[in-house]
């Protein structure tokens, strides 16, 4: 089961009551749920990922594959960099 709908609501709520701490929070759990599977993913295999993910080891199942890779190791980094900007954001902010 798929739970990111419930870290990214948190983080939005938090965000749009200006909460600086519960921002932190919620954008730490977003990027944990990332966390939680980047071994998996990145451990795997091409074929092994395009043919649990898509039944196939077709070349469009390993293009998906390759973008997949892309797009997860991207997230972590854009999740890690909003976290990072929340930790530095100055106290004098409208954020609590």
């Amino acid at each position: 089961m798929e739970f990111g709908y419930i870290t990214m609501g948190r983080l939005t709520l938090a965000s749009y009551y200006e909460h600086r701490r519960a921002s932190m929070a919620g954008t730490l759990l977003v990027l944990a749920n990332f966390l939680v599977f980047a071994h998996a993913i990145f451990t795997a295999s091409t074929e092994d990922l395009a043919k649990n993910a898509k039944g196939s080891t077709a070349h469009d199942a390993i293009v998906w594959t390759y973008i997949f890779n892309v797009y997860f190791a991207l997230s972590i980094v854009m999740w890690s960099m909003v976290l990072y900007k929340f930790v530095m954001m100055p106290q004098t902010t409208r954020y609590k």
